[in-house]
């Protein structure tokens, strides 16, 4: 199986998201654990409105609202780029997630970090029972 996931930062919920209700926060949640690796765009991933209102038990209209929010520009978020959007539509159900290659690279280095700190462990672990 190949499964995806994501970290949600606590920045998520003191910034410029702050106010934009509930179903909002579990669009991006969705987008945050569906995002995919794309050459193209950095980041990606596929949102069908359809879908996503009978796993997040809201109406199609309601998501659809969520996505559009997260499209538009926001001049408080904190990120610049592309005028502050969350999402930018490249097809039917596609779009770019704008900052979600520099999120998932800070994923992967406190998934490095937290690795290199145990093998640092099992080495100093390792090296006390020589003694």
């Amino acid at each position: 199986m190949n499964e995806s996931f994501g970290k949600a930062y606590e920045s998520m919920y003191e910034g410029s998201l702050v106010g934009a209700g509930g179903l909002t926060f579990a669009v991006w949640g969705y987008v945050i654990a569906k995002q995919r690796p794309s050459r193209e765009y950095g980041s990606a991933v596929d949102l069908n409105p359809v879908l996503m209102a009978a796993v997040l038990g809201e109406t199609e209209e309601q998501v659809e609202a969520a996505i559009k929010f997260l499209e538009a520009p926001d001049p408080r978020s904190r990120t610049k780029e592309e005028d502050g959007r969350r999402l930018i539509r490249k097809g039917q159900f596609e779009y770019q997630v704008v900052n979600g290659k520099h999120y998932r690279q800070l994923r992967d280095t406190d998934v490095r970090r937290l690795s290199n700190r145990d093998a640092k462990r099992r080495e100093r672990a390792r090296q006390q029972g020589e003694e």
